[in-house]
């Protein structure tokens, strides 16, 4: 038992050695979050795009349209649909083009919505624009409006988060920096994918951030071009309708 004893403890002491360098070897979480911040070496206004998924109160492209204020053909070309009239199912990922410039020390695009009965600036921050501002950005571009005391009708500005290429980006070939709010689910390969963009670019434009504490927060997606989305194909409603007025001529002609 004494021998064994002894055999046994050197054994102990160098399992724990190894799993102890193990832990000190893998990296620490990042503590880092998305800079929107306003570079020097960035232009100080750009052409860019912002994601947005399409919900139950925005399943037209007139609605989603009218509320960043740009036109459903930019939204429909931007989004690799077929046409204006596409019915947009909850869910769908769309892009939306915007105009993002420096404000103060972050990029904004700055959008004008008008308030509604039971809206407020966190209301219309996480269900309207889905997190891609919060009420705290708004409070701040909105110095003259009491948030305590809104009236319908009134015009508020809600800064969405973007932000502009430095040239470090762009003498690498990148011409967006897309705003995309980080969903339950994601995981920088599934984003990725989406994007046509790989995993790492994602990671490094994010400052090595912990995207698991990203949920519901915008990030950046460094592209080169825009990615042909991977979008539904439309239901032909109309030419099914068609193929059962024919199916029931021919069956009545028949009868005669």
């Amino acid at each position: 038992m004494a021998i064994s004893f002894l055999v046994s403890q050197p054994l102990c002491i160098l399992l724990l050695f190894f799993f102890t360098t193990q832990i000190l070897a893998q990296p620490a979480p990042s503590n880092s979050s998305t800079s929107f911040s306003c570079s020097v070496d960035a232009p100080p206004s750009c052409d860019t795009y912002v994601s947005y998924l399409a919900q139950p109160q925005f399943l037209s492209l007139g609605n989603i349209s009218d509320l960043f204020g740009v036109s459903s053909l930019s939204i429909t070309e931007a989004s690799n649909l077929v046409s204006e009239e596409t019915r947009l199912i909850a869910g769908q990922l769309l892009l939306v083009p915007i105009t993002c410039g420096c404000t103060g020390n972050s990029y904004f695009s700055n959008i004008t919505y008008e308030i509604k009965k039971g809206d407020n600036y966190y209301v219309v921050s996480i269900n309207s624009f889905e997190n891609l501002t919060n009420w705290h950005a708004v409070i701040d571009m909105n110095p003259t409006l009491d948030p305590t005391l809104l009236q319908i009708g009134v015009k508020v500005t809600f800064p969405l988060f973007c932000k502009c290429p430095s040239k470090m980006y762009s003498d690498n070939g990148v011409k967006h920096l897309i705003t995309y709010v980080w969903q339950p689910n994601d995981d920088t390969f599934r984003v990725s994918s989406k994007f046509n963009v790989s995993p790492l670019d994602i990671v490094t434009a994010n400052n090595n951030r912990n995207f698991t504490a990203a949920v519901g927060l915008p990030v950046v997606i460094p592209v080169s071009k825009l990615p042909a989305l991977a979008q539904p194909k439309p239901h032909h409603g109309r030419n099914i309708f068609k193929q059962r007025w024919w199916f029931i001529l021919v069956l009545s002609l028949g009868v005669f």
